[in-house]
């Protein structure tokens, strides 16, 4: 959203160097990327001395639906985030620099617990209103993001049980008990 310095920039992706080579890899990356990019990377790269910006404002990056409180998101933009999420950030890549995974694993885990909240809160508004296909759906979605969410297993329990799905219900708690079994060794509450 804003401008960094290559200070922090060259620390943050390289890490393990020393500061004259990792400034040096900045230097050659952002050249690199203005060669790449052409005429589209002189608006939308700006390097003024020893500010950096991506001028963001001329790209669509889905990770900003994610900006905001879940809870001060309309409906609409809530689902739309949620369906945006389609796996952790920038997964698969593998980048060999501390501070840059740091940064990584931290916003991977915002994204994660952002696209769980949107989600959470459409489930809430489909039970609520009875469209149970939907909450289903929507607690499914839940699961399939954190298997280990003990009160996702459980609404969507009350919501088979509700839709007289006994043995959907019990499967259900099946599943439930596995994944916290298999990820965090415990057994489901009562």
């Amino acid at each position: 959203g804003g401008a960094s310095t290559r200070e922090k920039l060259a620390t943050l992706l390289w890490s393990d160097s020393d500061d004259d080579r990792a400034r040096q890899s900045l230097r050659r990356v952002l050249s690199d990327l203005r060669s790449d990019l052409g005429d589209v990377g002189r608006d939308l790269l700006q390097c003024q001395g020893e500010s950096v910006a991506l001028c963001s404002d001329r790209l669509w990056v889905d990770a900003r639906e994610f900006d905001g409180e879940p809870v001060g998101l309309s409906d609409v933009r809530r689902e739309r985030a949620a369906r945006l999420f389609t796996g952790d950030l920038l997964d698969g890549l593998v980048y060999d620099a501390p501070l840059f995974e740091e940064w990584l694993t931290v916003e991977r885990a915002h994204s994660r617990e952002h696209a769980i909240a949107c989600l959470r809160a459409t489930l809430a508004r489909h039970a609520a209103a009875r469209a149970f296909d939907r909450a289903i759906a929507t607690a499914n979605r839940i699961l399939e993001i954190d298997a280990c969410l003990e009160d996702v297993h459980r609404a969507l329990m009350e919501i088979y049980l509700t839709t007289g799905k006994r043995t959907s219900a019990l499967r259900q708690y099946g599943r439930c008990r596995e994944a916290l079994r298999r990820e965090l060794e415990i057994e489901p509450g009562h």
